[in-house]
């Protein structure tokens, strides 16, 4: 299968690309300028059967042509984009622009399901972003050296409750907490910078809980 991978920032869209290939999958990588590692460039010289497009983001009208002129009827979105660059400072093309008229909410959800609807009526099925990354999704279970303390178990189921609520919300999805209290909520910055945040105002001791979207 020829696949569509659109490359954000982070180590995801390495990881989406290498199982992608594994698999057998020809793939066409779509790299945005303003987030995605340069190093996708060796990533993808490294293999076989793919190919490498870079777009500014905002062209999502040359993104769907890309993968129109490669015979691409499925496509993944991989990585992060930041979520202030997509509301402020970017250029949009026609299409993209087409894309943020038809926004309600100017949040994550409404943005990715707005440009599914795009890419689907060009006849482009948005694939889930883990759809070949089963075996590195993480399992039910303590994965690291020792299991929590009654009080960080505490802190966690805790903190699970608020996480699940703002994510329901399309907020974010992490929350710190401490002795069953909310230091910090994820926002528009993202979550590395909402657990510094809540390391400079509760220092050590803090539960950070980050929770799929519902």
């Amino acid at each position: 299968m020829h696949i569509g991978l659109i490359a954000g920032n982070g180590r995801f869209p390495f990881l989406a690309l290498n199982a992608a290939r594994s698999l057998g999958h020809e793939v066409t990588v779509i790299a945005i300028r303003e987030e995605t590692d340069p190093k996708i460039s060796q990533a993808v010289a490294a293999g076989e059967l793919t190919e490498l497009h870079w777009v500014s983001l905002g062209q999502l009208g040359r993104c769907i042509k890309l993968l129109k002129d490669a015979g691409i009827a499925r496509v993944l979105m991989a990585g992060q984009v930041k979520h202030t660059k997509v509301f402020g400072g970017v250029v949009p093309d026609l299409t993209f622009l087409s894309v943020l008229r038809r926004l309600k909410t100017q949040n994550t959800d409404a943005l990715i399901s707005a440009v599914a609807d795009v890419l689907g009526e060009h006849g482009i099925e948005l694939l889930d972003s883990t759809s070949f990354l089963q075996p590195l999704l993480a399992q039910a279970g303590t994965l690291t050296r020792r299991t929590p303390s009654d009080d960080e178990q505490a802190d966690l189921e805790f903190g699970y409750r608020m996480a699940d609520s703002i994510a329901a919300l399309d907020i974010g999805q992490t929350v710190v907490v401490k002795d069953r209290a909310v230091v910090a909520v994820e926002g528009m910055e993202g979550t590395d910078e909402v657990v510094c945040r809540a390391g400079r105002l509760a220092g050590a001791g803090v539960c950070v809980v980050k929770v799929a979207k519902p």
